[in-house]
């Protein structure tokens, strides 16, 4: 190095000073907590996706009320939008008084209206669910109709699985259905309230109450229902509300709150009531949004089972359909 290179080199550590070397240490990436909000923000609003949400915690009928169907819809409502790119103006929600025989009609209308080639139409209930004796022959191998309660249910005027089977069947065969029905409608397990602290997160001796989603059929309704037992016109089968026998062009997907020997729960769940499905549903959606029916399904299944619930969500449709990302993705 040459006098006028030294000189120079002085200069600049004389104008700038000198930087201090930091010793070397490892680099710690914090690894993120999992939160769905972190992995999956809000989607923008789509224009062809419409839902109709029901929920139904108070009935006209006397003893019949429950606990959580209206945290359910608004529950639902939230990932909906959140998630799933559902606009709320484009949600029509009938909760308690609200949902009557006629409005929950009147609005599977309004869905199916709107149905159209790529459109994602959505059907969310929560409230009891029964059975009644077939009148129109279509049941041949138990000869009952499974039926949703409305508020002000008729048990003489009932809204049948053969009503929501003629309504889905007028879907643009291009669009995409998805119900999820938070009820039972099985009468086999027992109809009763649970003990206090049974499938709630508060442990023993706690004041929650677990209620059933089935509601008990008049006497009349009953008797008939034990005389074709007795006869053996009636046998056990899966849950079909809205999917009739043999129909190979049923295009929606069914998720029913459980086996039909067994209850859909509607307990305390994360400080508030809640349908045990929907609960534990809408946990796996936040978490996974993108995945498929099948993956949705089974991670419902398992939290339900570790939560400590005997009933086993059923899940049905197309395989075409299952394997697809749940409402569009």
């Amino acid at each position: 190095m040459n006098i006028f290179e030294r000189i120079f080199e002085w200069f600049i550590r004389w104008v700038f000073g000198t930087k201090k070397e930091e010793p070397e240490t490892e680099t710690v990436i914090e690894t993120p907590v999992e939160t769905p909000d972190r992995y999956y923000p809000p989607r923008a609003f789509e224009s062809y996706k419409f839902a109709l949400l029901v929920g139904i915690n108070k009935y006209a009928m006397p003893g019949a009320d429950l606990n959580g169907c209206v945290n359910d819809v608004h529950g639902m409502k939230g990932v909906l939008a959140k998630y799933h790119g559902f606009d709320p103006n484009n949600m029509m929600v009938l909760l308690d008084k609200d949902a009557t025989r006629a409005n929950i009609v009147d609005g599977l209308n309004w869905l199916v209206a709107r149905s159209r080639a790529g459109a994602e139409l959505m059907f969310h209930y929560s409230g009891h669910g029964s059975q009644v004796l077939d009148t129109d022959g279509d049941e041949v191998k138990d000869q009952l109709d499974e039926i949703l309660c409305p508020y002000d249910l008729d048990w003489n005027h009932p809204l049948t699985d053969d009503i929501l089977h003629n309504k889905f069947k007028q879907i643009h065969p291009g669009a995409f259905l998805t119900m999820v029905c938070d009820s039972c409608h099985s009468g086999t397990m027992t109809r009763e309230m649970k003990p206090p602290g049974v499938g709630c997160a508060c442990g023993d001796g706690c004041d929650c109450k677990t209620l059933s989603r089935y509601l008990k059929p008049p006497q009349e309704i009953a008797n008939r229902q034990m005389k074709a037992f007795d006869l053996g016109r009636i046998r056990q089968k899966p849950n079909k509300m809205g999917m009739k026998q043999g129909v190979g062009n049923q295009r929606h997907v069914l998720l029913s709150g459980c086996k039909d020997n067994q209850t859909s729960a509607d307990a305390y769940i994360n400080n508030k009531y809640q349908g045990a499905l929907t609960a534990h549903l809408l946990r796996a959606v936040a978490l996974n949004p993108k995945a498929d029916w099948y993956t949705i399904h089974r991670k419902t299944v398992n939290m339900l089972k570790k939560a400590g619930f005997v009933q086993d969500p059923q899940l049905s449709g197309a395989g075409d359909l299952l394997n697809r990302p749940i409402f569009g993705g």
